[in-house]
C-alpha cells in the first residue's frame, strides 16, 4: 500500500513519536544485554501526519551481523486495538460516572423518604394535640386551638401539593390555569397565616408592600405555592430574634415591554454559601448551613422555579453567610391587547 512504500527504507528512529523512540532504544537494549524476549508499544507518524501503534516484539537472534549479534524486531499494527482499549476505558469511566449519580439518587431518595416521613409527622402529631385541646380544655382558649390547627393543615397541604407537583412535572402533566391576580392581596393572606408561626419562633414578619400593584396573569393557586415555600423557608432558616419580610415593586422596561412585577422574600437568616446557591433550586438538595432543628424535604425551591418557568418568569437569589438571602421573583406584566390575543389563542 501506498503508506507502506512510504515507509520502506527510512530510519526508524524518523519515523517514531517523540519519546517513543527512546522507550523503543531502550528496550532493543535490554534484550541485548538479557538475551530475553520483549514486548514493546511505540507509535509512529506517517506522511499523512496520523500516528498509528506499532507492537514491536523483540528477540536476540543466533546469525551475526557485522562482527557482532543482531536482533529481530516483529512490528505488527495495533492501532485498531488501541482505539478499541480507549473505547473500553472510557466506557467503564461513563459506568462509574452513572453508578456513583445512581448511589447518590438513592440516597438522596432516602433522605427525601425519611425527611418527608419527618415532616409529615410533625403537623399531624400538632393537629392530634391541638384538636385534642379543643374538645377537652377552656372554651376561651378554643379559638387559639383552631388557628393552631388550621397552620398545621396549611403546612400540611403545601407539603403534599409539593410532591403532587413533581409527580406532575415528571409527566408533564402540570397544568397551569392563569387569571388575573391581585399580588398585594395574596401576600398580605399568606403574612397572616404565618404571622403566629413568626411570633412562636420570635421572628418578625414585615409586609414592605406600599400602595397598589399590578395585576399580574397567574394560576393564583401556583402563586400562593411559590410565596408560601419561600415564607416558609425565610422563617425556617432564620434565628430567634431575625426578621422576614415580603416586598414588592413595579419595574418599567419603558420601550422593551409591558414591565415586570417583582415580588422580593428577604431574611436574616444564617444565608447560602456562594458554591451552593445554584444547588438549592435542585430537587432534594438541602443546604449544609441549616439553622439547628430545621427539617424540609429539599423540594420547595426546585418547586419555585420550575413554577416560575411555567409562568414565564425567573427567580434569583442574592445571599451572604450570615446575612441573610433574599429570592426575588419576577412575573412579566402584560397589555390589555397582550391579554385579549392571549383569551384568542
Amino acid at each position: 500500500s501506498r503508506s507502506n512504500r512510504s515507509v520502506v527504507g527510512r530510519n526508524l528512529a524518523d519515523l517514531l513519536v517523540r519519546g517513543d523512540g527512546q522507550h523503543v532504544a531502550r528496550a532493543l537494549e535490554d534484550v541485548a544485554i538479557s538475551g530475553s524476549r520483549r514486548q514493546v508499544d511505540a507509535r509512529v507518524r506517517s506522511d499523512q501526519g496520523e500516528h498509528r501503534h506499532l507492537r514491536f516484539s523483540l528477540s536476540p537472534a543466533s546469525i551475526p551481523h557485522r562482527g557482532g549479534d543482531s536482533l529481530v524486531a516483529i512490528m505488527e499494527d495495533v492501532t485498531p486495538l488501541k482505539i478499541l482499549e480507549r473505547e473500553r476505558v472510557e466506557h467503564l469511566r461513563q459506568l462509574r460516572e452513572k453508578h456513583a449519580q445512581l448511589q447518590d439518587l438513592d440516597q438522596l431518595k432516602s433522605r427525601f423518604v425519611s425527611n418527608v416521613s419527618h415532616e409529615l409527622r410533625t403537623p399531624l402529631a400538632v393537629i392530634k394535640l391541638y384538636a385534642t385541646l379543643a374538645r377537652k380544655g377552656r372554651p376561651e382558649k378554643q379559638q387559639h386551638y383552631l388557628q393552631t390547627i388550621e397552620q398545621e393543615t396549611h403546612r400540611l397541604e403545601t407539603m403534599v401539593e409539593n410532591i403532587l407537583d413533581l409527580t406532575r412535572m415528571d409527566r408533564h402533566a402540570l397544568r397551569v390555569n392563569p387569571e388575573l391576580v391581585e399580588p398585594e392581596e395574596i401576600i398580605g393572606q399568606i403574612l397572616q397565616v404565618y404571622q403566629e408561626t413568626a411570633q412562636k419562633r420570635a421572628i418578625e414578619l414585615r409586609n414592605h408592600v406600599r400602595g397598589p400593584l399590578p395585576s399580574i396573569w397567574a394560576d393564583k393557586n401556583h402563586l400562593i405555592q411559590v410565596l408560601t415555600n419561600l415564607v416558609d423557608n425565610a422563617l425556617k432558616y432564620t434565628p430567634r430574634g431575625g426578621q422576614v419580610w415580603v416586598a414588592a415593586r413595579e419595574v418599567d422596561l419603558g420601550s422593551a415591554g409591558a414591565g415586570t412585577l417583582e415580588i422580593a422574600v428577604g431574611d436574616t437568616g444564617v444565608g447560602i454559601p456562594e458554591e451552593e446557591q445554584q444547588q438549592v433550586f435542585e430537587r432534594f438538595y438541602r443546604g449544609s448551613n441549616n439553622v439547628p432543628g430545621s427539617t424540609g424535604t429539599g423540594l420547595g425551591l426546585a418547586i419555585v422555579r420550575e413554577l416560575m418557568v411555567q409562568h414565564g418568569g425567573s427567580v434569583t437569589l442574592k445571599s451572604r453567610l450570615g446575612e441573610g438571602s433574599i429570592f426575588a421573583l419576577e412575573f412579566p406584566l402584560y397589555s390589555g391587547q397582550d391579554l385579549e390575543e392571549e383569551d384568542q389563542d
